[in-house]
Parts: C-alpha cells; sequence; structure tokens
C-alpha cells in the first residue's frame, strides 16, 4: 500500500513501470530473506518489520535500490503457513508507522488462518478421495466422476474392470503386509501402463479404469502388457473391459466390463486346476489315439478328470481301452477284463475294498440294474490315496443290447 492507504498492488497497476518484473522479484526476495534472518528460530507469530532507506545498517545495495523508487520506509508482515514464509504485506512510506504495524500483523494473521484453512480443507478432500494403500482414487471419486463421464459422453471410452485373484487366499498364506504388497505392486503397474486415465480402487481387490480418446487396439496391447507385468511377480489378475466409439450409457458399459471380468476369473481358475491337475496326478493317464482332432483333444481333457474309460462287453468279457491309467498298459491283449480288473484291485487297492469290489465284478447283476434304467457303481480309494468312482453305463442307449457297456473311472 501507499501513503494514502491504496495498496501496493494497485499502485503497481496503477503505474505501470513502478516495479519492473525482476525489480519485483528482487524486492519481495530481499522482504523475505530480510525476516527470516530476523526471525527467532521456532517462532511462527505474526510480526512486522521496518526497513528504511536511511538507516546506517543493512543491505546497502537493496537501501540504494529503495532511494531509487523513492521508498523511504517499508513496513511489511509475513504470512506464515506453520513455520514457512510464503507471502507478505506491505506498506511504503507510511505517515503512521505504528497504525500501520498494527494494521498489518492483523491482517497478516487472517491471511495466514485462511491460507492454512484452505490447504486443510484440500488436504481433507483429497484424503476422502483417495484409497489410502494405493494412493489411487477411491469409490468416492468414482461416484463423482460417473456423473461427470454421463454427462459428457466421451468419445473412444472404454472401462477396464480388474479383480485380483486369490487375494484372500494370499493373506491367509503369507500375512496381510503380503497381501497389501500385492495390491501397491498392481496398483503401480496399472498407474504406469494406463498413465493419465482415471483409475479407482473399487473395493478390496478390484479396481476400475476409464480410458478414453484411445483406440481399442491400444486398450487391448495395454491390458496384456498389466498382466503380463503382474504375471512377472507371481501375482494373477482376471481383466474385462468393454469399448464405444461414443460412450451413452456408463452403467450397461461396466456391466459389460464387469460379465467379462468374471467370463476371464472362471477361465483363470479352469487353466490352474487343470494345471494342477496335470501336475499332481496321480497316474499317468494316457488316451488311445483316434486320429480325430476334435476326439482325441475331447480325450486329452477328459484324461484329467478320468483315470480310465473302458468298453467292456458283459457277454464276452472282452475290452477295448479308451482312457487308462500308467497300470493299464500292463492290460495284455486277449486277457478277460475281469481278470484285468482283479489283477488291478490286488495290485492297487487296499485290502479293505478288495471284498466288495472283487464282488462287483458280476456280469449279471450289472445287467440286470441297467435293464432297470440304473448305474452300476462303487467308490473307492487306491494306495496311491486317490478316491475313485467307477460307474457302469450302458454303451447305446438306443439299442437293445445290454451287454455293450462303458465302464468310467473317474478320479474326485
Amino acid at each position: 500500500a501507499d501513503t494514502d492507504g491504496q495498496l501496493f498492488k494497485y499502485r503497481a497497476a496503477k503505474h505501470e513501470n513502478f516495479f519492473l518484473e525482476e525489480e519485483q522479484k528482487y524486492f519481495v526476495s530481499t522482504m523475505l530473506y530480510f525476516a527470516r534472518e530476523n526471525c527467532e528460530a521456532g517462532n511462527t507469530q505474526i510480526r512486522s518489520y521496518e526497513i528504511k532507506s536511511n538507516q546506517k545498517t543493512g543491505n546497502v545495495e537493496f537501501k540504494k535500490f529503495l532511494a531509487k523508487k523513492g521508498i523511504k520506509s517499508v513496513i511489511f508482515t509475513v504470512i506464515v503457513d506453520k513455520s514457512n514464509h510464503i507471502g507478505m504485506l506491505a506498506v511504503l512510506n507510511s505517515k503512521n508507522s505504528e497504525m500501520a504495524r498494527a494494521l498489518l500483523e492483523k491482517i497478516g494473521v487472517c491471511f495466514s488462518i485462511a491460507i492454512y484453512n484452505r490447504k486443510y480443507l484440500k488436504r481433507t478432500e483429497v484424503a476422502a478421495h483417495t484409497d489410502s494403500l494405493t494412493g489411487l482414487s477411491n469409490r468416492t471419486a468414482y461416484k463423482a466422476d460417473s456423473d461427470k463421464y454421463r454427462k459428457r459422453h466421451p468419445g473412444n471410452f472404454a472401462c477396464i474392470y480388474v479383480d485380483v485373484n486369490e487375494l484372500h487366499i494370499y493373506n491367509n498364506k503369507y500375512g496381510h503386509a503380503a497381501g497389501d504388497a500385492m495390491l501397491i505392486y498392481i496398483a503401480n503397474i496399472l498407474k504406469e501402463i494406463f498413465f493419465g486415465s482415471s483409475i479407482y480402487r473399487m473395493g478390496g481387490d478390484e479396481f476400475l479404469i476409464f480410458t478414453e480418446g484411445i483406440a481399442e487396439d491400444t486398450v487391448k496391447s495395454n491390458i496384456e502388457k498389466a498382466k503380463e507385468r503382474i504375471d512377472e511377480m507371481g501375482y494373477h489378475v482376471s481383466v474385462g473391459y468393454a469399448y464405444r466409439k461414443i460412450m451413452i450409457d456408463l452403467e450397461k458399459v461396466i456391466k459389460d466390463a464387469e460379465t467379462k471380468m468374471y467370463n476371464d476369473k472362471a477361465l483363470y481358475y479352469q487353466n490352474k486346476e487343470l494345471s494342477f491337475l496335470q501336475k499332481t496326478r496321480i497316474n499317468n493317464v494316457k488316451h488311445i489315439g483316434t486320429g480325430i482332432k476334435e476326439l482325441d483333444k475331447s480325450l486329452e481333457i477328459m484324461s484329467l478328470r478320468y483315470c480310465g474309460i473302458y468298453s467292456v462287453s458283459l457277454k464276452t468279457d472282452t475290452v477295448k481301452i479308451l482312457l487308462t491309467s500308467e497300470y493299464g498298459k500292463t492290460y495284455e491283449e486277449g486277457t478277460s477284463f475281469s481278470g484285468f480288473f482283479s489283477k488291478y484291485v490286488n495290485d492297487n487297492v487296499p485290502s479293505d475294498f478288495h471284498r466288495p469290489l472283487l464282488s462287483f465284478i458280476n456280469y449279471e447283476t450289472i445287467k440286470k440294474q441297467i435293464m432297470e434304467n440304473k448305474v452300476p457303481g462303487m467308490t473307492y480309494t487306491t494306495n496311491a490315496g486317490e478316491k475313485v468312482v467307477l460307474s457302469v453305463y450302458k454303451l447305446d442307449n438306443d439299442s437293445d443290447d445290454y451287454d455293450s457297456t462303458l465302464w468310467v473311472f473317474e478320479s474326485v
């Protein structure tokens, strides 16, 4: 402010050449430096300071600068945010120093409180919209942003739904700190690959991403990159996305992405189960190659669940092997099925099951049950601890041949 009480900023605007840009920077920086030098350590109390151009001590260069500008005295107070000096208020050439100092100190307090409150409210608002663990936007922010997306109808819009697989199991096995580390890592990968997009942590193991202005091929490529980077750490996520040239119905887009994510999750657990069976299979199950690609593929898949499938004639006691365990390789051509089965029971099944299983090989009883539309069967455990369900079916339901049967050994 000048001697008439007008704001210094107004005076500078009124007299454009009063301070050049570099002069203004020099003036303000010198004032703040003076305040820091004269402020007691740790003292954040608002105080006013006065510099006179005719003072015998102080910055000689600065006093020359003041004199050149016709400034005989500067009374100023520093705006304080906690212990930091962030600005200042000043009066130039005041006729009443005491009044000017008192006024500046009161105004300075008000300014400092207002700035602190604004920053505090900003921090509170950020905290309310931020997930504390990952630093991503949270569900509150998602709800607020969703309203904006509904109004804008952005183009080339994608919703990507990400769900972490087996977080609960990971927490139980390694502890919650390890589970948190997993979530943080996944969040950081999403931040990196989908930089500039809106990314939300929706819940414990769910993330949602909105992208716009990006080609669908790029979205798919980024999803694959993210999954690969996450897999590298031994973590796994299921992902589904929905893409629209023009986004009209946000809820529909999100629902489509979520549905695809659940399909991806089902495929993950299915593949995991097949992989587990392949690695831990007690019997090395083999199927007979037919030369028909589709049929051989079906038999290969069945071999992960069944440890034996045989076509047996109850009339002749002969057998055709469709799928068999490692033990089945010992079968000699021409051997009766009942003989082969009896040897299998004696070699691979605990003695407690011998009598019921050997008694089961009563072809007349089996045929009678099949004719009554029943499925003869037995459940037993092998010496290796594998639980097996044996079921016998009529081979051709459309014929009157009750002697042709299918014997299915299923691992459960």
